[in-house]
């Protein structure tokens, strides 16, 4: 699955999300992030209206998820410590 979005120069480019989650009552587009380059806005701004676009059109609820590297360490550390 690609979606569509434009660079910081305006140039057509393709998002592929990290991961695709469904739940009982929502899909969910995962992406995981080390570091923000330039042009993470873009594709962030262009996976939330996909989500929206596509909930509106399905009628099933698609959302879009951004999980920071620091995050997913200060979780890995709660949930296990020992590790």
């Amino acid at each position: 699955m690609c979606i569509r979005y434009y660079d910081h120069h305006g140039y057509l480019r393709y998002y592929i999300p990290d991961f695709i989650v469904k739940t009982e009552n929502c899909f969910y587009l995962i992406e995981t992030k080390g570091k923000e380059d330039i042009n993470v806005r873009y594709k962030d701004k262009a996976a939330t209206e996909w989500c929206k676009s596509t909930t509106k059109g399905t009628g099933f609820p698609w959302k879009y998820v951004k999980i920071m590297a620091k995050e997913q360490i200060f979780r890995r550390s709660i949930l296990r410590p020992n590790r």
